[in-house]
């Protein structure tokens, strides 16, 4: 009798989850779009942690302070809108599942899969969601009410170095968007979706940060150290052609190696008698290293 009772039992809830909407961590009602359960604390604290690496955001915002659109969890995955995020722009115009999404900038509905987020197209293609969910979340994208992004981001400025030009395999240059970018601050190697990194390293680390006059356009400036499988020239222009469609990455280039195209035309410079009438100081400041550093930033900025 008590196994009768809980087959039947289930069988009313599976039933109820059917006609109502309901999903494994929250509850959409189909018919007006109004959330009735809260995103679950646990998961919750899990996607926003994630969000705040992915994002590229280095500043002391909270996981807390981020503000979002909770579109449901559908079995393993959580369709969410971040309102705390940078944008592009360029407005959005999708068609998914037969569902039309429409956004004000480059802003859209993510979905969180095991420690990553997806476009909502990736992850229908990939399994995560269906076409029914996709019904759903598209009940809920018509009751966000989108606000101003968190910032603007920079123009791109994409690659062109042939696989002629006389880099360094295997690193990438990297200049954030001043949006992200803090002094001496770098982000997670999991920012960079879609290639794996060994090392972020800083391009160049500040002793006083009070010497920066503008922080608010600073951009920071990166190296990317990656696997051995990305020895190959050609590999590392491969992996730059990724890196530089992430949000936040305003330029990403291969490790220039720059040769002085002729030595200082003052007799003096490398004058070895007395120190009073060579140029010395020059290269106690070690002006020239100076001088490739400064080029290098140049031709990354544009």
């Amino acid at each position: 009798m008590k196994k009768r009772f809980l087959i039947l039992a289930i069988g009313l809830v599976l039933l109820c989850s059917l006609f109502t909407g309901c999903e494994l961590f929250g509850y959409i009602n189909t018919d007006t779009g109004d959330r009735t359960m809260e995103f679950p604390d646990e998961l919750k604290a899990e996607v926003l942690d994630d969000y705040l690496i992915f994002s590229g955001i280095q500043s002391d915002k909270k996981s807390e302070e981020i503000e979002y659109e909770f579109c449901g969890s559908y079995g393993d995955s959580v369709a969410i809108y971040f309102h705390t995020s940078g944008a592009y722009e360029t407005p959005i115009d999708e068609e998914i599942a037969g569902y039309r999404f429409t956004y004000p900038d480059s802003r859209v509905i993510k979905i969180w899969n095991d420690g990553k987020f997806y476009k909502m197209s990736e992850a229908l293609e990939l399994g995560l969601i269906n076409e029914d969910n996709v019904e759903t979340i598209h009940t809920s994208f018509e009751n966000i009410e989108f606000s101003e992004p968190y910032f603007i981001y920079e123009e791109k400025i994409l690659c062109n170095v042939p696989v002629e030009e006389n880099f360094i395999p295997g690193q990438i240059v990297i200049t954030l968007d001043k949006g992200i970018s803090v002094p001496n601050e770098k982000p997670d190697k999991e920012f960079f979706v879609g290639v794996y990194i060994v090392e972020v390293q800083l391009l160049y680390k500040w002793t006083n940060l009070d010497a920066i006059v503008d922080k608010d356009n600073y951009n920071q400036g990166l190296v990317l150290i990656l696997p051995e499988e990305y020895s190959t020239k050609q590999a590392t222009l491969d992996a730059i052609k990724i890196i530089e469609h992430i949000d936040g990455v305003k330029c990403a280039w291969p490790n220039l190696i720059l040769k002085n195209d002729s030595a200082p035309n003052d007799p003096y410079y490398t004058f070895d008698g007395d120190e009073i009438f060579g140029q010395w100081a020059l290269t106690a400041l070690q002006m020239c290293q100076s001088y490739r550093f400064l080029l290098r930033l140049f031709v990354m900025l544009g």
